[in-house]
């Protein structure tokens, strides 16, 4: 079963919207033989959650306008980046037995609310005991939020989680420094230099012509290291002091 693993943990940074989650992705409903909009996700507090909006649901109708292939598009951008204004919806979402689809209406209003990346933070556990493996859906690598994302770890940590499955699916990258941070937290802090080289190394095959500056706030062994796996380009002539450059 799974659980939610703690209180949700904020930061005190806003943002302005619907909070209709990171996926708001195109499908096709079987019953209406139409296209409509699938949550993926719902931002935490965010006036979607607080409407009653949750993952799967799926909106098939905006403002007494149904959804279809030729509409679709339009109302896709819209919800995901309005930032004022009011919305009828009308959305579908299956019952208990997973087969059926019922339709119902609410009302969502653009306002503000804390931005989370950990979208959901849950453990799975067994009625033996014997089963505690944590589940982390971290949105993006946003250096912001380092707070909260260690706050979750150490709750993870509290709750005697020793296994860790990280969804990343709807994560476009961001902070290298934070990926890095991550990474060591699982795999260990005497692995913090290996996962940055491997972090290079994983960028340089996905994107071979593009070009890739080392600070010097790495150290010399790291340097070289990462040099040989594709860094195009090195500030360690560069002065950083404050007004060097």
């Amino acid at each position: 079963r799974a659980v939610a693993a703690s209180e949700p943990v904020t930061r005190a940074t806003a943002t302005v919207g619907l909070g209709m989650g990171p996926s708001l992705a195109m499908v096709y409903n079987s019953q209406t033989k139409e296209n409509c909009l699938s949550l993926g996700y719902v931002y935490l507090e965010s006036p979607a959650a607080k409407a009653g909006l949750r993952r799967g649901d799926m909106i098939v109708g905006v403002n007494g306008i149904r959804l279809n292939s030729s509409n679709y598009y339009k109302y896709q951008v819209e919800l995901y980046t309005s930032t004022s204004g009011t919305y009828k919806i009308t959305y579908a979402r299956y019952k208990d037995d997973g087969v059926t689809l019922v339709e119902y209406n609410t009302t969502v209003t653009a306002g503000s609310y804390t931005y989370n990346p950990v979208i959901f933070a849950g453990q799975f556990l067994n009625d033996a005991g014997d089963i505690n493996i944590g589940y982390l859906v971290l949105e993006s690598f946003d250096i912001s939020g380092q707070e909260i994302l260690e706050q979750q770890l150490k709750s993870f940590v509290s709750m005697g989680i020793k296994d860790l499955i990280l969804d990343l699916r709807y994560n476009p990258g961001g902070s290298v420094a934070q990926c890095r941070y991550l990474m060591s937290s699982i795999v260990g802090k005497a692995h913090y230099d290996d996962i940055f080289a491997k972090i290079c190394a994983c960028i340089r095959v996905a994107v071979p012509y593009t070009g890739m500056i080392i600070s010097t706030r790495e150290s010399k062994a790291v340097r070289e290291k990462v040099i040989r796996l594709g860094v195009s380009q090195i500030s360690g002539a560069s002065r950083t002091s404050v007004g060097g450059y």
